[in-house]
């Protein structure tokens, strides 16, 4: 099993429930070799979900890769490649804002936000709402794992966001959810519902859940892992009220 620049693997049958972070020491005092099996055909479901991934048998326990297994259970899961460490948030920590993730939970479909008189505007646009400038600069996909910016990302999306506050007030969450329309209606259907692992800076520094005081801009990108092949036609970032879900505006995305 290579160790490097990967996301490692769980022990299955963890719960993901709170915030985990692990740090591997010194490289050379770690690293071993070892013989284990790839279970091609073991299937793997989660909250009654098939996953993609396929678990490895060593010393008689399967184990399966912690950022698949993570995400399918809506937490987030990051590799830092400079700490040299994996932080996985559970749902309840990402939900409260804290670790570096947000975004609800697998299997739990967001309210319809509303769409009367919501500006639709072109990637890269901005739309001001109460003096928070945002904006959706581009998609990207990523079609197998890999590294981008120093973080190990699976199989899926990215969508690269900016904020500005140029209110007078604080802004508490700077990430809204989106709502996603797809090429393909399954693919649709799980985006939005599957949490998400965010990666901003606020200011040129890592963003760790606090608020975007005036003057401030925030930017990055937020990754959904999805092993489907689709294309994003359009994104609502929207104020995840229960009573009054709002859309901040619909980006058509090229």
């Amino acid at each position: 099993m290579k160790n490097k620049g990967k996301i490692g693997y769980i022990l299955s049958g963890v719960v993901l429930g709170v915030a985990i972070t692990t740090t591997a020491p010194t490289l050379a005092a770690t690293v071993s070799t070892i013989t284990a099996k790839l279970q091609g055909d073991v299937k793997v479901t989660v909250d009654g979900k098939a996953v993609a991934a396929k678990p490895i048998n060593y010393n008689n326990q399967n184990y399966l890769p912690v950022g698949d297994i993570g995400r399918a259970l809506g937490a987030s899961v990051k590799f830092d490649k400079a700490k040299n460490s994996i932080f996985v948030t559970g749902k309840e920590d990402a939900s409260s804002g804290a670790g570096t993730s947000t975004s609800g939970g697998t299997n739990v479909s967001p309210v319809a936000p509303k769409t009367e008189g919501v500006p639709m505007v072109n990637q890269g646009e901005k739309v001001v709402t109460g003096g928070i400038s945002r904006s959706i600069d581009k998609v990207e996909y990523t079609k197998e794992e890999s590294e981008v910016d120093g973080v190990v990302l699976g199989k899926g999306i990215s969508v690269y966001y900016t904020v500005s506050n140029n209110s007078s007030a604080p802004l508490a969450k700077i990430v809204p959810r989106f709502l996603f329309e797809t090429s393909y209606d399954v693919a649709t259907e799980e985006l939005n519902a599957v949490g998400t692992s965010i990666y901003m800076t606020i200011n040129g520094v890592d963003w760790r859940s606090q608020s975007l005081l005036p003057g401030e801009t925030a930017t990055g990108f937020v990754h959904y892992a999805s092993t489907r092949d689709f294309v994003v036609n359009t994104i609502a970032p929207y104020a995840n009220h229960s009573q009054d879900p709002r859309k901040y505006g619909i980006w058509k995305i090229q």
